[in-house]
C-alpha cells in the first residue's frame, strides 16, 4: 500500500510538472529546467553535508582514529559534492 500511494504521489507530480511547463513558452521552459537541476544540486550538496555531521556525529569524535576516518569520509563525500557542482548547464 505503501508503493501504491508513493507510485500515486510521483506520477501526480509528474502531471504537475507538466500542467506547469505547458503554461509557459518553450524558451521559458528551457530556463525551468536549469533552474530544477541547480536546485537538485543544492539538495545533493545539503545531504552530503547533513551525512558527514552524522558520521562525524555517530564516530563520537573523542577517538582520535575515528575522528579522522570521519573528516576524511567528510571531504570525500565534498569533493563528490564539488564535481556535481562544477557540472554547470549553458543557456544558449
Amino acid at each position: 500500500m505503501h508503493k501504491e500511494m508513493s507510485d500515486r504521489i510521483r506520477e501526480a507530480g509528474s502531471y504537475q510538472k507538466k500542467a506547469i511547463h505547458a503554461l509557459f513558452p518553450d524558451s521559458t521552459n528551457r530556463h525551468l529546467e536549469v533552474i530544477e537541476h541547480e536546485i537538485k544540486e543544492m539538495l545533493t550538496e545539503e545531504i552530503v553535508e547533513i551525512a558527514g555531521a552524522v558520521m562525524q556525529y555517530q564516530s563520537g569524535g573523542s577517538n582520535g582514529k575515528q575522528a579522522e576516518n570521519s573528516t576524511s569520509n567528510e571531504s570525500e563525500a565534498q569533493t563528490g559534492a564539488s564535481n556535481a557542482k562544477s557540472k554547470k548547464i549553458n543557456i544558449e
